[in-house]
């Protein structure tokens, strides 16, 4: 069985500045994520919601950041380390 995904340069084109201002993600989150929480981010891509879930749940909380491919993984580790908050999400591959 093949699998048919968004190569993982092309979460630039998904997760960059214009959207973050159209769909600011903290904003959308911060009705249902709260400070303690654990948040399941579930085909994270490049993690433009883990990041912002990982600041919504402060130091009590875990965000899991869940893909399909490795090489997104990667690219959230490194922009939650970025944003100070990579203590607080784990990835799974």
């Amino acid at each position: 069985m093949s699998q048919h995904v968004c190569p993982w340069w092309g979460g630039y084109f998904i997760d960059n500045w214009v959207r973050r201002l159209i769909h600011d993600p903290e904003r959308v989150l911060s009705p249902y994520v709260r400070s303690g929480m654990t948040v399941m981010d579930f085909g994270c891509g490049m993690g433009l919601f883990s990041i912002a879930s990982a600041r919504l749940v402060r130091n009590q909380g875990q965000v899991i950041a869940v893909d399909l491919q490795q090489k997104m993984l990667d690219v959230v580790s490194k922009r939650a380390t970025r944003a100070k908050v990579a203590e607080r999400i784990r990835t799974h591959h």
